[in-house]
């Protein structure tokens, strides 16, 4: 299958180019990330021929748009012009991890997104600064006409344009045009836009059907009208010759972008206006190009299946898209992660496991996540230290202490995380923290360390280790978990074993923590409600029926996945032996290993019809970060044996390209069908990347 959308994006501009699907058109997207389905034209033709173009474009709309100016117009399909479009089965499409190929008989389009390893913004000078930042990715457009004996004629073009590049930007009045002759290409005013250098037998066009226009044969100004909405560039081919036009696909967003805390992107302290941009990404090609090259061979010459290949390449687009660096204004960097169609701002469900991804690429920003989610997001309930869900949403920051999300007086989607929200903190602080090193973070935030493990306990009204009582916020509420659109299964916090074994993984990062702060008698304390929380869980083993339920009350027989998800987070701060055999934990282990052989049948945690995977035995609505994050598990850390994870794999896989087609990366589809149910564009994939990057992590 090749008919799926992708994010073309760079790291930290919340913006990305998105194509891919046949008949759905594309375009750019700022501070968003779903599709502005524009028509997108790439393809070619030869004296005589009918125009050859890949299928980007909507078949209803490749009318012009002037018959909305006279009513003498009469709309004929294209004005005449012939078109064959490539059929799916002649387009050949290889995605990689930071290069998406489409190939389609004298044709190949390349689109690079060659994201980096990203230094501390204060290890960077002005022009590394610009290297990371800029808001680009990379096109290459390759035409072959050796096999002709007629001229070729190639085209790059997009609708929702109304400028071309060739006449330069003019900084004042009367000011020279500092790029003129520079760019060659089309864009909207200054947001967005696409350029190559200026060559022979190149040339631009915008009007109101680009394809007459060019195709006709019209030259000069015959048919060049500022008023339409359709542009792009033209290339001569000679018979014999073949020709790759290089492509800077660029946005650029100037001023205040937030609200609540006003703040701009960071990457316009470097680019003065989308000119600067298109000109230093083209200047730099050969660089990005390389770039993009690295993270090919890496994922390519790697041992993972081609199905996970392609999950994390997908993945880690639609997380690029999402990604924001701002500059307030007070000086402050802040990196936010926005969550994918929601938009929401840095939700800490999402932070604590896109972490996996950031401590490899740039762990500074969980370093910054943390501390603003303390600064910002952090609240007191009636039993202590709390975070809320998301810090806004939209590029509205919501107000301190609250988020977007949260609403009190109910008991299911949109309730209070807090708990929920208080682990993941303290999760990826200890993951921080342990992969990081850093020593003098970890001694600056003693107090809240001391802190979440007392607003932890106090939340456990009868000394079994577990949640019990929810937070005053909720008033006569209860408290949720990040599975809000799932059943009571993965819901409900209260009772909740996923939750549970959330807080014996909380608990034991705390005690790691305290004993790197050297106070055992903490340590000791998180140690033993750990214990306690492992003694609860266990009790609710059916040895009978091998699993524990995943909700300990009401007579819940659900059953769960993410039973074992939590076993990740000690793997990595250095206690992973300890629920292996013969350690600490070693009963829980055992248990945990049952659990999982129980689950993974057919009709329970296996769909019937696909045979994917189930999170919870009583939902079809499943979440493809999770099941990723828990692959890993319980491949790499609980060695389940079986034959299946290629199956598996395809069938997850299949769901992107498949039922999900028209939305990127998607997180929450049918286990049945694929078919998207939510989480639509979503960042949070990139859990993927323990496959790649951490393969033998805590072995």
């Amino acid at each position: 299958m090749v008919d799926f959308n992708v994010q073309y994006a760079s790291w930290g501009s919340y913006a990305s180019f998105i194509l891919g699907r046949f008949g759905g058109g594309g375009g750019f997207a700022l501070s968003d990330v779903h599709s502005p389905s524009q028509n997108i034209h790439i393809g070619y033709w030869n004296d005589g021929s009918p125009v050859r173009i890949l299928p980007f474009f909507i078949p209803e709309r490749v009318d012009s748009g002037r018959e909305r100016y006279s009513t003498e117009f009469v709309a004929t399909g294209k004005n005449g012009v012939p078109i064959a479009s490539f059929a799916a089965s002649s387009i050949d499409r290889k995605i990689s991890w930071a290069t998406d190929r489409f190939a389609a008989e004298n044709l190949v389009l390349r689109i690079h997104t060659p994201f980096m390893n990203v230094p501390h913004l204060d290890e960077m000078g002005y022009e590394d600064k610009r290297l990371y930042l800029c808001p680009v990715v990379i096109a290459e457009l390759e035409l072959d006409n050796s096999g002709s004996s007629l001229p070729m004629h190639g085209f790059f073009a997009m609708s929702g344009v109304n400028r071309t590049f060739s006449e330069g930007s003019r900084s004042g009045p009367g000011e020279g045009e500092e790029f003129a002759g520079k760019l060659c290409g089309s864009g909207q005013n200054g947001r967005w836009g696409f350029a190559a250098r200026p060559s022979a037998g190149m040339r631009e066009h915008i009007g109101w059907d680009f394809l007459k226009g060019v195709y006709s044969g019209i030259s000069g100004r015959d048919g060049f009208h500022r008023l339409g909405n359709e542009g792009g560039l033209v290339v001569d081919l000679a018979p014999g010759e073949r020709r790759t036009i290089r492509l800077a696909l660029g946005t650029y967003q100037d001023g205040i972008v937030t609200t609540g805390i006003e703040s701009r992107l960071y990457y316009t302290t470097c680019f003065r206006n989308l000119e600067d941009v298109l000109d230093f990404a083209l200047d730099r090609a050969e660089t990005y190009l390389e770039k993009a090259l690295e993270r090919d061979k890496e994922l390519d010459s790697s041992d993972l299946n081609p199905e996970r290949k392609f999950l994390l390449a997908h993945a880690t687009r639609s997380y690029l898209a999402s990604t924001e660096l701002l500059l307030t204004r007070k000086g402050e960097p802040l990196f936010v992660v926005n969550e994918g169609e929601y938009r929401m701002m840095n939700t800490l469900d999402l932070t604590v496991d896109q972490a996996f991804w950031e401590m490899q690429f740039s762990p500074w920003t969980v370093r910054n996540e943390l501390d603003f989610h303390l600064r910002y997001s952090s609240y007191r309930d009636r039993y202590g230290l709390c975070f809320s869900h998301d810090q806004g949403a939209g590029n509205a920051f919501a107000p301190a202490h609250t988020s977007a999300y949260e609403i009190s007086e109910i008991s299911d989607c949109f309730s209070y995380m807090t708990f929920e929200e208080i682990l993941n903190w303290t999760l990826t602080a200890a993951l921080y923290v342990e992969l990081s090193g850093d020593g003098d973070w970890l001694k600056e935030k003693a107090p809240v360390i001391e802190d979440l493990l007392s607003s932890i306990l106090a939340r456990d009204s009868n000394g079994d280790g577990l949640m019990d009582l929810d937070s005053d916020r909720c008033g006569s509420g209860a408290e949720i978990t990040t599975y809000d659109s799932l059943d009571v299964s993965l819901g409900q916090a209260r009772g909740n074993l996923y939750i549970g074994m959330k807080t014996w993984a909380a608990c034991l990062g705390l005690a790691c923590l305290m004993k790197k702060l050297k106070d055992p008698e903490k340590a000791r304390s998180a140690e033993k409600a750990a214990e306690r929380c492992a003694a609860a869980i266990l009790s609710h083993f059916d040895r009978a029926k091998g699993y524990v339920p995943a909700v300990f009350e009401n007579g819940n027989e659900s059953r769960i996945i993410p039973a074992i998800e939590a076993l990740v987070y000690p793997w990595f701060w250095g206690d992973g032996k300890s629920f292996a055999l013969g350690g600490t934990y070693a009963k829980l282990g055992e248990v945990l290993g049952i659990h999982l052989g129980t689950v993974m049948k057919r009709g329970v945690c296996l769909d019937p019809k696909s045979g994917g995977w189930k999170l919870s035995s009583t939902s079809n609505n499943t979440w493809l970060s999770k099941i990723m994050l828990n692959e890993y598990v319980a491949e790499t850390i609980l060695g389940f044996e079986t034959g299946e994870w290629e199956a598996w794999d395809a069938v997850h896989a299949s769901w992107m390209r498949g039922g999900s087609a028209d939305f990127a990366a998607t997180d929450q589809v049918d286990s049945a069908t694929g078919k998207d149910l939510g989480s639509r564009l979503y960042p949070r994939l990139v859990t993927s990347i323990l496959w790649l990057r951490y393969a033998n992590k805590g072995t």
